[in-house]
């Protein structure tokens, strides 16, 4: 295996384990238990303390599943989109929820990238009039 490869899986399980703590995080655990996760998942939620921790205010479904959506980001977000257009496929209580992500979008896009990219704005500053030029070419 070559270090390429192995760079690639390391940052799949990295998506993974980002993805399972969002899950556990805003209280779909019982899921990642049904799927037969519960052994790495016991660990994971011990380490982080989320075991001990009080629960959140209950929350509809819906209202869970968008917050899960924003929090992992455009992928997500883009499929709760498509999902708040299919009312054949859900309730309406999800088509509602979900057609805040799309009035939201862009603002969630600005806070992840802000957070993820911040440091290297001034970068990205400095190189903008540059790209621009190429681009013209």
């Amino acid at each position: 295996m070559s270090v390429l490869e192995l760079h690639r899986k390391v940052r799949i399980v990295r998506r993974y384990q980002q993805i399972l703590n969002v899950l556990v995080k805003h209280g779909f655990g019982y899921v990642l238990d049904k799927l037969g996760l519960e052994e790495y998942i016991s660990t994971g939620k011990r380490l982080v303390g989320l075991e001990t921790r009080p629960p959140k205010a209950r929350e509809p479904l819906p209202v869970k599943l968008r917050h899960v959506m924003e929090e992992l980001g455009p992928t997500f977000i883009k499929m709760g989109q498509i999902l708040s257009m299919r009312p054949d496929l859900l309730p309406p209580n999800f088509l509602n929820e979900f057609k805040k992500l799309q009035d939201h979008s862009r603002q969630t896009f600005s806070k992840n990238f802000l957070k993820q990219h911040g440091p290297a704005l001034p970068w990205l500053r400095f190189m903008m009039p540059f790209c621009r030029t190429a681009a013209k070419w």
